[in-house]
């Protein structure tokens, strides 16, 4: 399958405008199936000091295509909750005849995966978790409270600022509007739902408690650098999945670097039934809670700032 950024030419040095703002594209930041994200400096003449931004740039296909439903769906969506703190902004979209500009603010700390893998923000660190979860929530619940739900939750599609203490969601790609849902499958595999996956049936499942599902996994990854409890949650495909099923929170604290409350906190997040599942308004206060996310509390790593 050939993929939308090995047609789209080089837009390096390339400029596009809006109204009162003139940007200049600068180096490219990333690329994928959608196509090519660049840094963007503000060109504008009244223009005071360097303003940079995100530019997310897509092929402008007829609206005939699913392609181009699936990224006017993403734009509408984006836009709806652009305001919401801990979400990238979307400033402006700019449709041209064979392209379309997107215009973001420009998180500069890469995303929380790199962060989580490449530093040691959240080694042995319980206030920087949950600095950083208490803003996922945020995002997220806002998001829900607009009708909107993420469906692809990830570290890699939470951005971070330079110094890692704000965080923001971004990449709407799958979201939706539906409040139950019968795309079986939708997302990444690792912080899919069982409902999502359609382990159990195949009845439409409820799209908020889902994400919900996708946070907890994403706590783990930030607690543990990186690690996943299990590859996917069927207990057909997962021998790990199978065992947790039956043990609950005593087969996380075994197989997991996390302490007892994060483990009761986690079995509460990783509910099998959607309806049983901790909401976020909850989830938020157990956070709150939380004394040290760590087995051994923060000896391990004293030196380290939150």
């Amino acid at each position: 399958m050939v993929q939308l950024d090995e047609i789209l030419p080089n837009f390096s040095g390339f400029a596009i405008s809006s109204g009162d703002l003139h940007l200049r594209l600068l180096d490219r930041l990333g690329s994928g199936s959608y196509g090519v994200v660049y840094a963007a400096q503000d060109i504008s003449p009244e223009s005071t000091s360097a303003q940079y931004y995100a530019v997310k740039c897509f092929l402008h296909l007829p609206e005939v295509t699913d392609y181009a439903r699936l990224q006017q769906r993403e734009l509408k969506n984006h836009a709806l909750i652009s305001d919401v703190p801990n979400v990238v902004r979307l400033h402006v979209i700019l449709q041209e005849e064979c392209y379309t500009f997107v215009v973001l603010d420009l998180c500069t700390g890469g995303d929380l995966y790199s962060a989580i893998m490449e530093t040691d923000t959240y080694v042995y660190n319980t206030p920087a978790v949950k600095r950083t979860f208490l803003q996922i929530l945020d995002a997220v619940e806002a998001c829900h409270a607009k009708g909107v739900y993420h469906r692809d939750l990830k570290p890699e599609n939470i951005l971070c600022s330079h110094d890692f203490k704000r965080v923001f969601l971004g990449d709407f790609g799958l979201s939706t509007r539906s409040k139950r849902s019968s795309s079986f499958g939708c997302g990444t595999s690792l912080y899919m739902s069982p409902e999502c996956l359609g382990v159990f049936h195949d009845k439409p499942y409820a799209t908020a408690p889902s994400d919900v599902w996708a946070l907890g996994i994403i706590l783990c990854n930030v607690i543990t650098r990186g690690r996943h409890p299990w590859h996917i949650a069927s207990p057909n495909e997962d021998l790990c999945f199978q065992v947790y099923l039956q043990e609950g929170s005593a087969w996380l604290v075994r197989n997991l670097p996390i302490s007892l409350e994060a483990a009761a906190i986690l079995s509460r997040v990783l509910e099998l039934d959607p309806k049983k599942r901790i909401t976020i308004p909850e989830l938020r206060k157990a956070i709150f809670a939380v004394k040290t996310f760590y087995p051994d509390g923060e000896a391990a790593s004293s030196t380290v700032k939150s």
